[in-house]
């Protein structure tokens, strides 16, 4: 006998794209589902990059009302991401279900993180400039983000393997 083998259920993305909107009707392949998810982690590297500028600026009492606007928009960009990464289909990826459970994880601890990171921050401008030891918000902050870390190794140790199958290159836990 043959075996059976259900095809993965492919959901039309909330993207209004000519390629998405191409695509929907059509099975999506493991090759393009693993380059969407590469996709979203590029974007995310550019959040990591804004994020550790503006916690850079806070830490040192400099630029704290830019500090905070930009954080905002950290807040924002990876909510996005975390929307994004939820509306991904992984069911023709091997373990891809494995890979999306461990992403949004990586993403959310990350967007718990960035939150903290901004109330930090608006404490800062708000109440004047506390050193990181002494501040609760900041220590939850940096609680959040080893957390986010964790999750974003294990992420990495189940993606860079599907990645290499389909010839995307690795990620570092640091780029997401």
């Amino acid at each position: 006998p043959t075996p059976t083998v259900s095809s993965p259920t492919v959901s039309s993305p909330t993207v209004s794209s000519p390629s998405a909107a191409a695509s929907s009707s059509a099975p999506v392949t493991a090759s393009e589902q693993a380059a969407a998810l590469s996709a979203l982690l590029t974007s995310s590297v550019a959040t990591r990059t804004a994020l550790h500028s503006a916690v850079t600026q806070v830490g040192g009492c400099t630029h704290l009302s830019g500090a905070v606007s930009q954080l905002q928009a950290v807040v924002n960009r990876r909510a996005g991401q975390y929307d994004r990464a939820s509306a991904l289909s992984t069911g023709a990826l091997p373990g891809g279900a494995q890979v999306k459970s461990k992403l949004l994880a990586a993403l959310g601890s990350s967007l718990t993180a960035d939150r903290d990171y901004l109330s930090w921050a608006r404490q800062q401008l708000s109440g004047g400039c506390t050193p990181t030891s002494q501040s609760s918000a900041y220590n939850a902050a940096f609680s959040a983000s080893r957390r986010a870390d964790a999750a974003k190794e294990a992420f990495v140790q189940a993606w860079n393997p599907v990645a290499a199958r389909y010839g995307i290159a690795r990620e570092s836990p640091r780029d997401i």
